[in-house]
């Protein structure tokens, strides 16, 4: 698998993150960047192709898209996800 140049982002928001929390010993610096680090794998291994099967579908009020809403009113809303067939 070829890194994406999200991959290549991530890795420099990281190095850059960790180079100023070490110059200003900002903690919170220190976690993000940490954060940043984790995410880089989970960005390169389980990239958008892992969700290409998936349908996903959205209903708000009962399903009813022309329905009018005003301020205070209460919405629901239902989010289906679901795997799509695999294909012969």
């Amino acid at each position: 698998m070829k890194p994406t140049g999200r991959f290549y982002t991530f890795v420099v928001v990281a190095f850059m993150m960790y180079l100023f929390a070490n110059q200003t010993q900002v903690a919170w610096l220190y976690v993000t960047s940490a954060f940043v680090a984790g995410v880089i794998p989970v960005a390169w291994l389980l990239n958008a192709g892992a969700l290409r099967r998936l349908i996903a579908e959205r209903q708000i009020n009962d399903g009813d898209p022309f329905a009018p809403l005003h301020e205070a009113d209460e919405v629901q809303i239902a989010l289906r996800v679901r795997a799509a067939p695999r294909r012969p």
